[in-house]
């Protein structure tokens, strides 16, 4: 998802757009809440590998701020020569929650569990 961002930037560079670097970053920072990563794995197949939420641009560290909602989780690989994985829940619940339920969405219930399990282990 890191990856995702640094490539709006390039494009953006190309543009003939002149804007300093510092505010596209802002800019595409506060434009992106969350981005679905998809991968082509080992065996081929395309897979979604991140649910990653943007929460924005840190100037100090010139670095975009970024949560993992969901990550692929890998196991090996079967005699077939398939990936074997798990698309995990991390346990964080994104900020923009209210922004999604206000569209009519929600959240899995295994967010939900993954989250209290992650509060659990952190105390």
């Amino acid at each position: 998802p890191r990856d995702t961002l640094t490539r709006l930037e390039t494009m953006s560079m190309m543009s003939d757009i002149d804007m300093p670097l510092t505010a596209m970053r802002m800019q595409i920072a506060s434009g992106i809440n969350i981005i679905v990563q998809v991968s082509r794995l080992q065996d081929g197949s395309r897979k979604m590998t991140h649910i990653t939420e943007v929460l924005g641009f840190d100037l100090t560290s010139s670095s975009y701020i970024t949560e993992d909602i969901y990550v692929r989780e890998y196991e090996g690989v079967n005699a077939k020569g398939e990936v074997i994985s798990r698309f995990e829940p991390t346990g964080y619940i994104p900020r923009c929650l209210e922004q999604l339920v206000e569209h009519g969405m929600d959240l899995p219930p295994a967010v939900y569990q993954a989250a209290e399990r992650r509060k659990a282990t952190a105390k």
